[in-house]
């Protein structure tokens, strides 16, 4: 863990000069334009979730940064805070290669703290685990003397298959969410992701993750309107 000076700056500002040092970005890196492109993606009384991209070693990648205000997640000073724990958690499971995001650095800046993470494939790609890990635009290929038609059949099956199980998923997510019957909704507006929830959120901020399957859709969508026309 590092210490970082922020000084007096918005916490937008503080999370993108963190962010700079971590990634060992240029000096010359307008932060102000790092911090425009910060998104809040989960928010707690005292911790905010922010998601960016960012260019890396490998390309432009997806990256979290867990931001604390120490004072409003831990104000007995119990110990070890939220943010110590989080620490423990996501090393944990980036040592056991369990689902959820992996921890790149973290550090500290007077009452605020801050984590930064990053999907599990930018994580192997960035430590050089493998050559094409976290490449995800690669088109598939067919072998020479492939039949061609049973191969677009067999793929419209299964993209049938799983869009509708992705369709059920997102209801159930959906329903999850929901306050129960006689509580309020309150806790929308703090959605607080868990592990598997922070790393799909890694997953479709990469700009490559689904854009085979977004173009297939226009694809399908284009011939639908032009064949109803």
């Amino acid at each position: 863990m590092t210490d970082i000076d922020t000084g007096p700056l918005s916490s937008a500002s503080r999370v993108a000069t963190f962010l700079s040092q971590a990634l060992a970005l240029p000096p010359d890196t307008d932060v102000a334009a790092v911090a425009a492109d910060l998104a809040i993606i989960s928010t707690t009384p005292g911790r905010t979730v922010y998601a960016t991209r960012m260019e890396s070693a490998i390309g432009p990648a997806a990256f979290l940064v867990y931001a604390y205000d120490v004072l409003a997640t831990d104000p007995g000073g119990a110990k070890p805070g939220v943010f110590a724990r989080d620490v423990d958690t996501i090393t944990r499971a980036t040592g056991a290669d369990t689902p959820g995001p992996r921890i790149l650095a973290h550090a500290t800046d007077g009452n605020h703290a801050y984590i930064l993470a990053t999907s599990p494939s930018t994580f192997r790609a960035l430590a050089g685990v493998s050559a094409g890990a976290g490449r995800d635009d690669e088109m598939a290929s067919l072998p020479p003397g492939t039949d061609r038609d049973a191969a677009r059949r067999d793929a419209a099956t299964h993209l049938l298959r799983l869009l509708r199980q992705a369709d059920l998923h997102a209801s159930v997510w959906f329903a999850a969410i929901e306050a129960p019957e006689g509580e309020t909704a309150e806790h929308r507006d703090h959605l607080d992701f868990n592990d598997a929830e922070a790393e799909l959120a890694l997953f479709l901020l990469h700009d490559r993750s689904i854009k085979r399957l977004l173009r297939l859709l226009q694809v399908y969508i284009a011939a639908a309107k032009q064949a109803r026309a």
